[in-house]
Formats: structure tokens, sequence, C-alpha cells
């Protein structure tokens, strides 16, 4: 078997979330928001993998953002 990985399409890379944001009240509100107006913006993304990845880079930001406002 052999793989051409210049062949398939891949994400942006890997990322470590800080779980303890989970327990954030402002943290959860915050995704909240996100995911309800971005589930209406479904049909902007017809390629699901782009989705998807245009997604995880917002809740990157909003993950990145929530945690330098509690370590400060």
């Amino acid at each position: 078997m052999t793989f051409d990985f210049d062949k398939i399409q891949r994400g942006s890379g890997f990322w470590h979330f800080n779980n303890e944001l989970l327990t954030d009240a402002l943290f959860q509100e915050d995704i909240k928001q996100f995911w309800t107006g971005w589930q209406e913006k479904h049909t902007d993304f017809p390629d699901p993998l782009k989705r998807w990845e245009k997604a995880k880079q917002n809740f990157k930001i909003i993950a990145i953002r929530r945690t330098k406002i509690i370590t400060s």
C-alpha cells in the first residue's frame, strides 16, 4: 500500500486545548453564541472540510482570547 500525502487534503495542524475552559461560564457563553451564528452560515461553505477547519479556527481564537483574560 502506498500513500501520496500530496494528493490528500489535510487540515491546518495540531493544537492543544485548555480543558479548564470547559468550566468557565463566560467561555461557554462565547461558544454558544459562536455556534448559534455558525450554524446559520452552513451554506457559505460548500466543502465540509473547509467549513470544519474554519469553525475550529474560530473556536481556537475564542479559547485563546478567554485564556489570556483568565491568566492576566
